[in-house]
Parts: C-alpha cells; structure tokens; sequence
C-alpha cells in the first residue's frame, strides 16, 4: 500500500520541484515582466535598451538580470549577471560594452548579453561619497558621478578599460537636489541630462553643458523614474513600476 501511494505521490513531488525550478529559470531567461523587482537605469546600445532589476532579495543566489528591449520598449532578452543584494545599479554604454556601478561600489564591464568582461570593487572616493550615475559625452570621455546629500556633485574622469576613476575634475553644489543617479547626452545636442530628486521623492532632470555648468532643471510629473537613456535624441526612461518609455509619454 506504502509503495503505492508512493507511486501515487511521485508525479504530484516531481512537479512541485519542477514549479521551483522552473520560476528560477523563468526569472533567468524570460523577458523583464517576470518578478516584481522595480527597474535600475537605462542604457542604449545598438538597436536595444537595457536596465537591470533593484534586488530586493535578502538571500543567497543570484538575482540581478539585465533585460533588453527593443525600440518600441518592448521585452527581448535577460541574462544573469551572477550577483545579487546590490540595490541601485547605474548603467551606461560606450559601442561594444556596458558599464554598471552598484550602490556597494562594484562596477562591472559586460557584453550586451551579459557576459562579465571585468568586475571591481572602487575604493577611496566611492567610500567618502555615494556612487551615482555613469555617462558616456560625445567623443567617448566617460564620467561617473558621486554625490553628497547636501548636493555636491563630484565628477570624475572614468576609464572603462580599467575600470577605474581619476580624481574629481569638477566638482559642482545643485543646491536642494540629491541621488543623482542616472546620466544621458542626446546624440545632437550638448547638454548633459541628470536624473536627480529633492528632499520630498520629487524627480528632476538637472541640465549641464558639457563643461559641467547648471543651465537649469525640469521637473519630471512622474516621481516613479528610476533612469534615463539618450536613444539619438530621444530621452527615454526606466520605471520604479516596470516601464520602459519615452519621457514624452510620462
């Protein structure tokens, strides 16, 4: 009787390991409307957009993916980035790469299928000042962005070969602002667009030229943007609630 209930019992045990496994493999291989993670920045590279998941899972595992999206912000592709617990992820891309600085201070190099090229962990400024957004100017110069709740802004030269920052070229106060997190540069203009908030959750693009100087600000009427990304010159943004627009559509 024991072995018959067994028998009985084996299919219903199969398939329950196969609904656990199977939610993994979900999360690992289907397109981003799996999960209920918010959405990190947004990069473009190619014909695709690309961000990655705010993990909020406190266990082990890996549970970061970077997603992409075609042009119309529809779901394509995700792949593994073998890591986990690293909250608030800035994304940016040169012509073959993707660069992304977690708030723990890794940064990682990888492929648009998100194969890891190299991976660090920044010290010495990134431990005085809070990680915040990498971006590509016209020209290839990149920058990375650390900050100070007061609304300094420390802008360092980033060399994405080596994975490092050089030392503060410009440091600038955007008095009122904070979390500047996200960065973009439309391909025909020359004003540097920056993701920013205020003391309430309100967002803000901060405008810069390209030497870095405060040409103004807009306020954005969503207060759920997570990240932006310069598509020509077309401003798209990422979502706190999953989506993937044009900040025209806001």
């Amino acid at each position: 009787m024991k072995r018959y209930l067994w028998m009985a019992l084996l299919p219903l045990l199969i398939f329950a390991l196969w609904g656990c496994e199977d939610e993994d493999d979900l999360l690992g291989s289907r397109p981003a409307f799996i999960g209920d993670d918010p959405y990190n920045d947004l990069a473009a590279l190619g014909e695709r957009l690309y961000v990655t998941n705010y993990d909020w899972n406190e266990g082990s595992g890996d549970r970061v993916y970077l997603y992409s999206f075609d042009l119309q912000g529809q779901p394509v592709a995700s792949f593994n980035l073998q890591m986990n617990s690293q909250g608030y992820i800035s994304l940016s891309a040169d012509s073959a790469y993707l660069y992304l600085l977690s708030q723990s201070g890794l940064i990682s190099k990888v492929t648009p299928t998100g194969d890891l090229v190299n991976r660090i962990l920044l010290s010495g400024a990134v431990v005085a000042h809070q990680p915040g957004a990498l971006v590509a100017l016209p020209g290839g110069s990149q920058y990375a962005l650390l900050w100070d709740e007061d609304g300094t802004v420390y802008v360092h030269p980033f060399d994405g070969q080596a994975l490092t920052l050089g030392e503060a070229q410009d440091t600038i106060l955007v008095p009122g602002r904070t979390d500047f997190r996200a960065a973009c540069v439309p391909s025909e203009a020359d004003t540097i667009h920056v993701l920013s908030s205020d003391s309430t959750g309100a967002d803000y693009l901060v405008h810069f030229d390209l030497g870095w100087n405060v040409l103004g600000e807009t306020a954005l009427a969503d207060s759920a943007v997570a990240g932006v990304a310069c598509l020509g010159n077309e401003i798209w943004v990422s979502t706190d609630d999953r989506r993937i627009v044009p900040l025209s559509d806001l």
